[in-house]
């Protein structure tokens, strides 16, 4: 299994794509902003919640976080 990663502003269709890719290619997708929402400890519905409620800088890390215990976790 292969890995794609997919960037890009807000609402440019990243998750559909990806959606789509994966299904294509019979892989698992992960979505960034689930992620960030699971890192944030669940007390958020949305990653605009986590946004508006921590401010960019903080959320920012949060993001980074997010990213890199990820792909610890995908690439061993």
């Amino acid at each position: 299994m292969g890995i794609i990663l997919l960037g890009g502003i807000k609402h440019c269709g990243k998750t559909t794509l990806g959606r789509l890719a994966a299904e294509e290619l019979g892989w698992r997708f992960y979505d960034l902003d689930n992620l960030i929402l699971k890192e944030a400890g669940g007390m958020w519905k949305t990653v605009r919640e986590v946004w508006q409620d921590m401010g960019k800088e903080e959320f920012q890390l949060l993001e980074e976080d997010a990213s890199r215990n990820f792909i610890e976790w995908i690439i061993p």
